[in-house]
């Protein structure tokens, strides 16, 4: 026992540091280079079918639902992913609806 702390009196400022350090590399440098180094997510994962592209007749229905819907307020999740598939399926049809809807 009195050889441990005739160790730890010797070298107790150096231990302090070495401890500190370790401290700083499992718990602030480790968990942020894995943070850095994750790839970005890419929204949600389908369920294994790929979404087809919208028809003229679906793009024209979705857009009179977000237009009634966007009247009341604020959009919905629903409402959002809708806009989102508006967005995929047909860029020009969402790009007037956005326009209109900033006029308003």
């Amino acid at each position: 026992m009195d050889k441990l702390l005739s160790i730890i009196d010797g070298y107790g400022p150096q231990l302090g540091v070495l401890f500190a350090f370790l401290f700083v590399v499992l718990f602030v440098i480790r968990p942020l280079v894995k943070l850095l180094s994750a790839e970005p997510k890419r929204g949600r994962v389908s369920s294994g079918a790929t979404e087809r592209p919208l028809t003229r007749r679906e793009v024209d229905t979705l857009v009179a639902e977000l237009e009634e819907s966007l009247g009341v307020g604020k959009p919905s999740l629903t409402d959002q992913e809708k806009i989102s598939r508006l967005a995929k399926s047909d860029p020009e049809k969402a790009k007037e609806l956005v326009r209109h809807w900033l006029r308003q």
